[in-house]
């Protein structure tokens, strides 16, 4: 898990918490002792040999992978999967490679585009880069290349004008120190779709829809996710913005859930993800990005794998399943 959430005065995250309050980490370890794993909290670290000593120490039958970022960089976090494939120590969630496909927002874009997804029209802009004039219709959203979900991501993200491009761009190269992927914006229902599996039987959950009622009547509401959104219960109910069940035509939704299994496939994604797509008023699914090993609090991806009717207790035993029936190089002699 990341070290920055690791309670030292509960190593082990034993004691009772509030379950509406308490963090993914306590709801996982909770879950798992209810189904009778016995289970120990690693914290990481950036010392590999003293992280590759805690993991021996531990001598895990399977590691749940709760690591998101090494040193506040997402890029690095696909180092943990690797570390363990080498110590051919089985691991929930997505492998280094699906991860690094996925957390490159450009790349997972062009590759999800085979599987007859629309994407938006978009640019990188590279630190210190000039920015072309003309190559993009506004308004244009403007976002970290490879941020984990709305991270980086406020309202001033959405920009109207090219001036307003080029400063959020320089923006994002001082304060996240990343290229920005920059995007014509979709109008249209925001939709998330969860989807579980290894190789070619993976399974999408039913559609959630992330709803902003106050959009319209209000031109300072929020129409799209930002950090704030996902981060400030306040903040969403001053919006009414709230999460529930899409309301969707079965062909509608199953042509969703199948181009998300199509995404989860050619990202090279295992374990467990989330696809984050718009829907517009003429019928078309546009990409927005793939989270691979996203947030498995119950109130999220578990309250979709109730809508596929089964508990949070036997999502997390799948999650394992998985880890555990993955097969795995051959190990790395060093």
């Amino acid at each position: 898990m990341d070290e920055e959430v690791f309670d030292r005065s509960d190593p082990d995250l034993e004691a009772p918490f509030d379950p509406a309050l308490g963090s993914m980490e306590q709801h996982i370890a909770a879950a798992l002792r209810k189904s009778r794993h016995r289970v120990s909290v690693v914290a990481f670290t950036a010392d590999h040999r003293e992280l590759v000593s805690r993991v021996a120490a531990a001598k895990p039958q399977v590691v749940f992978n709760l690591v998101e970022h090494i040193g506040g960089d997402r890029r690095l976090s696909p180092h943990i999967p690797a570390m363990l494939e080498i110590l051919r120590v089985p691991y929930t969630g997505c492998s280094a490679h699906g991860m690094a496909l996925a957390l490159d927002k450009a790349s997972s874009k062009r590759l999800v585009r085979d599987v007859g997804f629309n994407i938006p029209n978009f640019i990188v802009v590279p630190d210190h880069a000039v920015l072309p004039p003309g190559k993009l219709r506004f308004p244009v959203l403007v976002k970290p290349r490879f941020g984990g979900g709305s991270e980086g991501i406020t309202l001033s993200s959405l920009v109207q004008t090219q001036d307003q491009l080029h400063r959020r761009a320089r923006y994002l190269h001082r304060t996240v120190r990343q290229p920005a992927i920059c995007e014509e914006f979709v109008k249209g229902r925001e939709l998330s779709v969860a989807v579980v599996g290894n190789g070619p039987n993976v399974q999408a959950l039913p559609v959630r829809e992330t709803f902003f009622p106050s959009a319209s009547s209000s031109s300072l509401a929020p129409t799209f996710c930002t950090d704030r959104i996902k981060s400030s219960a306040s903040y969403r109910k001053r919006w009414q913005i709230s999460y529930g069940r899409a309301q969707l035509s079965a062909d509608t939704e199953a042509r969703i859930l199948d181009l998300c299994r199509r995404a989860f496939l050619q990202l090279r994604l295992t374990g467990y993800a989330r696809i984050d797509l718009r829907f517009t008023e003429d019928g078309k699914l546009f990409f927005l990005e793939a989270n691979p090993n996203p947030d498995l609090n119950p109130r999220v991806f578990g309250l979709m794998a109730e809508w596929a009717g089964f508990s949070y207790e036997v999502l997390l035993s799948r999650i394992l399943d998985l880890a555990l029936r993955r097969q795995y190089a051959s190990p790395i002699t060093l």
